[in-house]
Parts: C-alpha cells; structure tokens; sequence
C-alpha cells in the first residue's frame, strides 16, 4: 500500500509538475504577447498624440502665414506712402492678438530721407498697449538678422530660429518674415511678425496618456524650443543628426540605466521645427515585469494577475476598435459630404448657346474647398471659380456658403462687381475661422462677346486665341480678409474661335518630386497650338502634361479647370 501510495504521489507530482510546466510556459507567452500588445498600443497612442499636437501647431502657425502673405500684399500696393508703414504695422498687431510684433524691414537706402535703414514696428506691450517706434533708431541693425536676410535672399517667405528680442519685442521669438515687391517685382524689404514661444510649453504638453510623458521641441540645427534640456536631449540631437527623415523611434538607456522610449516626427509646414515624445519604460511595462516576478512564486496569484493583464488589453483592444470604429463613420460621412458636394456642381459638359463649357474638380482630400459653377440667363452666360484657404470639410463647408451666395447675388445682378460686393460683405460679417477665398466672377454677352469681370485675388485667366494672353483684371484682395473693400470690374471682348480658361492654384502649384512647381510658364507652353482645340481637348491635353510633369508625387491641393470656347455662332 505504502509503495502504491508513494507511486500515487510520485505520478501526481509529476503531472502537477508537468502542469505547473505547462502553465508557466503558457503565461510566459502570454506575457510575451501582452508585452507587444501594449508596445504596439503606446506606439499608436503616441503617434496620435503628437499628430494632434503637430496639428495644433501647424494650424496656428498657417493662420499667422496666411495673414502675413496677405498683407505682403496690402504692403507692396501702399509703397509709395511711407507714413502709412506704420499704420500697417500698428494695424497688423491690433488685429491679430496671437502676434507680439510685426514690422517692415526696407532694404536700405529703400527711403533716402530716413536714412540707410527704415524699420517701422509696432509691439504690444504688458498692458495690452500698442507701441509704435522704429527699432534701428536704437543702434540695432537688421539687416543680419535671420528674418530679414533669408527672405531677401531667397525670396520666399520665412521662419525663423527662436532667439531673444532685446531691441522690439523684449522676449524670446520666432520671426515670420514675407518679402515684400514693388509694381516692377523688386523686393523693396520683408513684412514680418513676433511670435512669443511660451504657447508652446502649453500646447505640447497637453492631452498626456502617460503621466511620465516628457516632450521636447526642437529645431533642425539642434535648436531647444520648448521642454527642459537633459541626457534624452543628447540622444535625440544624435538620432536626428543621422535620420534625414527626422522621424522614427528608438529606445534609450538614461544614466542611471533606466529605459526610454524615444519617438520623434517633424512638425509639417514651413518650419524645420521637430517634436520629441520621451515615455518611461517603467510606468508602462512596470506592472507587467512585476506581475512576471509573482507568476515565478505563486502560480496561483500569477493566474489572477494574468487575468487582469488579460483585461487592461482587452480594455485597450476595446478602445482602439471603438477609434477605429469612429474614423471608420466619419469616413462615410466625409464621403457622402464628398457627393454632395460633386452634385451641387453643374454639369462638366455644356455646348448651347454659341459657347462650349468643360470644366473638372478634384479635390485633394474627400472634400475640398474648390467651386466651379456657370449658368445661362437673358443671353449671359454667368460663371465664376474660386479657391478657399485650406482643405478639408472647414474650407468645403465655406466654399459651399460661397456657392450659394453667388446663385443668390448673380440671379437678379448684371454687374460682377456689386455680386463680389455682396459676396465679401456676407463673408466678412460671419468669418470668425479667418479664411479667406479666392474668386473670380465673369458675365459673357453670347451675342455679341463683351465679357464683364471682377477678380478677387484669384489667378487670372487666360485667353486662348492666335495667342495666350493673361486678363488684366483690376488686383483686389480675397473674400472674407476686409469688409471696407470696393471691388471694381473689368470688360474686355472675346473674339469668336477663342477659348477663356479658368484655374485654381492646385495647377500652377502642382509639385514632382523634386518639388518644382507646375507653373504658369508650362500651364502656356502646353496650351500652345490648342487655338482650334475644342474646351474638351484642351482640358485633355492639360491634363495629360500635368500628368507627365508630376508622376507619382502625390496631390497637395484640390485642382479645378474650367474651359469656355465662345462660338458666337449659336451652332
């Protein structure tokens, strides 16, 4: 018996044994596969983190551009008043509340009468008040500066890297620098403004999954902007200096030989500036290690604890399919919003009348914030385009507002400006978002070919006859950027045969990869010989050189055409 019982024993030792085997082994896969559910969920969580962030950034800092280019403009147009500068600078800084500064660099010697330099500058103050002066009259000279001299050299618009303002803003700043050009295209000096960096320390370290989540911001030279220096910081610059890409992650051992995980991505727009996430490999693997600890001392607790591992995944499971869920509905609806949108259009092909229309939209994302639309009425022919700052549903949504603005305007109204008028106006009173929108209105007399136009910042159109020429439409600025603007129209006569083509920027600015520009110099070239062409065949051939010139590099901006052949033969 003793001997049977002792086997007995032996053999449920041994399955105990083979079972507890057994079991560690399963909970050593399962912690392995725990261990990359959470590793692939902080890497997802993260990047959605920082996409949020670099949004954030990206879109206060494209508003500050849009107002800046813009008023690059309003600059070049009052050169010859050089008292109105500071009124401008002043009127810049009132407006725009998220700007410390802003002034206007002239070349020197650009105003003889004040001197080598001319700086006007207005700054808002502590208190709120606004303080004009002209910053070289203290001895600093800016014509070293970063915003100045690169716009001037480059000519194109310009952030610069974070310094301390001593003479104007009195604070450390980034600088928005636009050149400014006179009537013969010569830069005459650079419009910029003063952005004070203490947003930034809010902005990145807002909406933390992680209590221990460190963020630093940084430029490409190396530059901290945002966040406290320190041992990840030396290890980002390193992984930066051989990532060309500036973007990845790795993992780093800090000096005490703690883990980190290190993820980074550039902020999208015009700066260099990149953002660095540091996570703590403790705070989100800690509990894991732990439980491992007990599993190898208590198979029993370990099975417990592996439960509630099993249910903070499941939890996250949960939560990642209820994201994906909701990006899926707003997928839908961006779509349904997509046809929507296509069916308020009129139809792509029109041939009544004397005139022969083929137009064509394609927005760069599933919505998009171009319009097109013509219509006939007592022998006119009534169309417009138009182009909103931006992309996406806000600019679609707007464009739309446009849209039904000039139906309502244009239905009982011969003259192209009173309609901008009225358009701008409606704009203007409801445009807390700041956008602006480019457009162009045009009324053809079919019979007898007159055509009455009004512009409002949009690329000007070409007439394509025995040659291609450019309509000179009056400058005026964009709907929604001021309220007090008078529009004024313009009148020129098409001949028959000839062919007016409308466009937005998406075709001029259409990049390749290696990021050159489409260009209006290629848009002539292709139109060459095309005088005879139906609107159909030059829209065909546009298309197809555009194709040619941009390959595989993906669309940056929603493209609209439009081709209106008058025939004035009523065939």
């Amino acid at each position: 018996m003793k001997g049977i019982n002792n086997s007995f024993i032996r053999i449920n030792l041994r399955i105990i044994l083979v079972a507890v085997l057994l079991l560690v082994a399963m909970l050593g896969f399962l912690y392995y596969l725990a261990q990359h559910r959470l590793q692939q969920s902080m890497e997802r969580l993260v990047k959605k983190e920082m996409d949020n962030i670099s949004l954030s950034i990206k879109d206060k800092l494209s508003r500050i551009e849009v107002t800046m280019d813009n008023m690059a403009w309003v600059v070049g147009s009052e050169l010859a008043e050089q008292d109105e500068m500071f009124r401008i600078s002043e009127h810049i800084v009132e407006n725009n509340p998220s700007m410390l500064g802003a002034g206007i660099a002239f070349v020197p010697g650009y105003y003889d009468s004040d001197g080598e330099l001319f700086e006007p500058y207005a700054v808002r103050r502590d208190t709120d008040e606004i303080v004009t002066l002209q910053v070289e009259e203290s001895g600093a000279d800016y014509t070293g500066k970063e915003f100045f001299r690169i716009p001037l050299e480059s000519g194109n618009s310009h952030w610069s890297t974070p310094y301390l303002d001593p003479d104007g803003a009195e604070a450390i700043i980034t600088t928005y620098g636009v050149p400014v050009r006179d009537d013969s295209g010569i830069i005459a000096g650079v419009v910029f403004c003063d952005i004070s960096l203490d947003w930034l320390d809010n902005v990145i370290n807002h909406d933390k999954i992680y209590q221990s989540t460190r963020r630093l911001l940084v430029t490409g030279d190396g530059t901290l902007i945002s966040g406290s220096e320190g041992y990840e910081l030396e290890e980002v610059l390193r992984y930066l200096h051989s990532d060309k890409d500036n973007t990845g992650y790795t993992a780093v051992k800090d000096e005490s030989g703690r883990k980190h995980h290190l993820f980074y991505d550039s902020v999208e727009g015009n700066t260099d500036w990149i953002l660095v996430t540091i996570c703590s490999d403790d705070e989100i693997f800690g509990r894991l290690r732990q439980v491992r600890t007990h599993m190898l001392l208590l198979v029993f607790f370990g099975m417990l604890i592996l439960i509630f591992i099993v249910w903070r995944t499941s939890d996250y499971l949960e939560r990642l399919r209820i994201v994906n869920a909701e990006q899926e509905r707003i997928s839908g609806e961006l779509k349904v919003a997509s046809e929507i949108q296509q069916s308020m259009l009129p139809p792509r092909q029109y041939s009544k009348d004397g005139i022969e229309i083929c137009a064509s939209l394609v927005p760069a994302r599933e919505v998009g914030g171009d319009v097109f639309d013509y219509y006939v009425r007592d022998d006119r022919l009534l169309f417009c385009i138009g182009d909103v700052s931006g992309k996406g549903a806000a600019s679609a949504m707007l464009m739309s507002v446009v849209h039904s603005l000039f139906r309502a305007y244009s239905a009982h109204e011969d003259d192209p400006a009173a309609i901008m008028q009225a358009i701008n106006d409606a704009c203007c009173s409801e445009n807390s978002s700041n956008m602006f929108v480019t457009f162009f209105i045009g009324i053809l007399d079919i019979p007898n070919g007159e055509l009455a136009y009004c512009n409002a910042g949009h690329d000007r159109p070409l007439v394509i006859g025995k040659e291609i020429s450019s309509i000179e439409a009056p400058p005026h600025l964009p709907l929604g950027v001021f309220d007090y603007i008078k529009y004024k129209s313009g009148k020129c006569t098409l001949e028959a045969g000839s062919t007016l083509l409308l466009y937005t920027d998406g075709l001029t600015e259409a990049k390749n990869k290696e990021r050159a520009q489409f260009g209006l110099s290629r848009v002539k070239e292709s139109l060459e010989d095309t005088s005879g062409c139906s609107a159909d065949e030059i829209l065909r051939i546009l298309d197809r050189k555009l194709g040619a010139f941009v390959g595989d590099n993906p669309q940056s901006d929603d493209l609209t055409l439009m081709a209106i052949r008058y025939k004035a033969d009523n065939n």
